[in-house]
């Protein structure tokens, strides 16, 4: 509750950890890496060492779960293994037979493993090998919860929540879409239920994590979305397009509580540094008269105009100019939050700007 370190584990990640995942009991951790060879390993938190460390596979793994205390698999493209916590570790690659090879993300249940695929679907593997699948979302399954009941929540891209009964079928489901009114991108990249189940935390493909909550009754009886109440707990910049990742270009203080960002999501962004949380947003993926830009037919992007790159504050404190990528200037008037000028006199990116005394 303090936020204080209480171990570091260091040792045989490469480049970094794109997943983690706990035994049962919490005294091993199992790690995937992100190099070439992407390397699974496996810590002991009572002695903080490293255990053991190997190659995991050149397709990307993206998730991991553990199976019991001494056995864990490991999804990607194209890829699931399972591994023994001996020394060394050793991974027995999994039998897809005509099931879908690319996993996203995965739970251990009843004693085997649910894993979700890119197309939306849930397979269920039983001694490394897929027995079944059931199709659930219209967009990749990025997020799976399991319930103490043994009932499953999945989350996909499709912006939807499934609650699932023990033989898999769908009992009721959430639209993201229809509760999340000013959500930017609603994609589920992951879910978690309390151990009342009454409140579900769920973080979206917009780097936005909302608190939904009942007015009456728990998540896992069957009601009505219009009894979900939702609360923004945090938003950041995100990556419209998974092809690359995004970054913050644009920086400017406008006092010692307050700080405006931008980046290609083509969002303007106003935070208070002493509460440390957003307090309010504009999207810029507008033409001159407010009308919403069409995407990149191209890489279904933002187009270049909408990439935010620079952003400054004038004298006065009363407008904000954000440069974009392509070399469009925007005016934005502080106080109404809104575009006032649009104008485009550049042809390559604005990487800075700055108004005269």
């Amino acid at each position: 509750n303090e936020m204080k370190e209480v171990s570091l584990l260091k040792g045989g990640a490469i480049k970094g950890l794109c997943g983690l995942a706990f035994s049962p009991s919490g005294k091993r951790l199992a790690g995937i890496c992100i190099d070439d060879n992407h390397h699974v390993v496996v810590f002991d938190t009572e002695s903080n060492t490293l255990v053991s460390c190997e190659k995991g596979d050149t397709a990307v793994i993206l998730d991991l779960a553990w199976i019991n205390e001494n056995e864990f698999c490991t999804v990607g493209m194209r890829h699931f293994k399972t591994w023994k916590s001996d020394v060394p570790l050793k991974g027995i690659k999994g039998s897809f037979g005509s099931f879908s090879d690319k996993l996203v993300s995965c739970k251990a249940w009843n004693g085997g493993i649910v894993a979700g695929t890119f197309e939306g679907g849930l397979e269920i593997w039983k001694g490394g090998s897929c027995t079944k699948t059931v199709k659930l979302h219209s967009g990749s399954l990025d997020s799976i919860c399991i319930l103490d009941s043994g009932c499953l929540l999945t989350g996909g891209k499709d912006s939807k929540i499934h609650f699932l009964k023990n033989d898999l079928s769908v009992s009721w489901t959430i639209v993201l879409d229809e509760i999340l009114l000013d959500g930017l991108l609603n994609r589920v990249r992951a879910i978690t239920l309390s151990k009342d189940q009454k409140q579900m935390i769920v973080g979206t493909f917009a780097s936005e994590i909302y608190s939904l909550t009942l007015k009456n009754g728990k998540f896992t009886d069957k009601v009505s979305q219009i009894d979900v109440v939702s609360e923004l707990i945090m938003s950041g910049h995100f990556a419209r397009n998974a092809q690359w990742t995004n970054e913050v270009w644009g920086l400017f203080s406008l006092n010692e509580e307050v700080y405006v960002t931008c980046s290609d999501d083509g969002t303007l962004r106003m935070w208070s540094a002493t509460k440390r949380k957003l307090l309010k947003q504009l999207e810029l993926n507008i033409d001159s008269k407010g009308a919403k830009l069409s995407l990149d037919k191209t890489t279904n992007d933002l187009v270049e105009s909408a990439k935010l790159r620079a952003v400054t504050v004038c004298q006065e404190k009363k407008h904000l100019a954000v440069g974009c990528k392509e070399g469009t200037l925007r005016i934005v008037d502080i106080e109404s939050w809104k575009q006032i000028i649009l104008k485009k006199n550049r042809k390559e990116w604005i990487s800075e700007l700055r108004y005269s005394p």
